[in-house]
């Protein structure tokens, strides 16, 4: 997120015209279909699965790798298009129901292996599928 800032009877208020930049992802490289999992699950209707949770096709992380090294190669992405420069970032904020550890946060350990300045803060917050808008708010409060 960028922000510029404005400043009113000499309070200057930041974050009024925050935007998103750009956005990475990084997707695993192997998917399961309902029909697959179905094979391994005969007692799940296919039909069934779909009609309750929209989904069709889900990937599947590999057993060596973990949530975090998604958002690692994400963020490096990021960083080689030139959309931030490592020395910008102020805050890492991470999404997860699924951290790498109990402790450190997982937020910490991206924030060690993408080489981000040590005054950046770094934390996690859990949340499910509201997670996205939840981690929108955390960052513009920050700003």
């Amino acid at each position: 997120m960028r922000c510029t800032c404005h400043t009113h009877i000499g309070v200057t208020l930041m974050g009024a015209h925050a935007r998103i930049v750009n956005i990475e992802y990084e997707l695993p490289a192997h998917s399961l279909d309902n029909e697959t999992l179905a094979r391994e699950f005969p007692e799940w209707d296919v039909e069934k699965i779909f009609s309750k949770t929209g989904i069709g096709e889900r990937r599947i992380i590999d057993k060596d790798e973990t949530a975090s090294d998604l958002a690692y190669r994400a963020c490096e992405k990021l960083f080689l298009n030139g959309y931030i420069q490592r020395s910008e970032v102020d805050a890492l904020i991470y999404c997860t129901q699924s951290p790498d550890y109990v402790l450190p946060a997982t937020a910490c350990i991206l924030q060690h292996r993408l080489q981000l300045p040590t005054h950046c803060a770094a934390f996690d917050f859990n949340q499910g599928c509201s997670g996205y808008i939840y981690g929108l708010g955390i960052a513009k409060g920050l700003i």
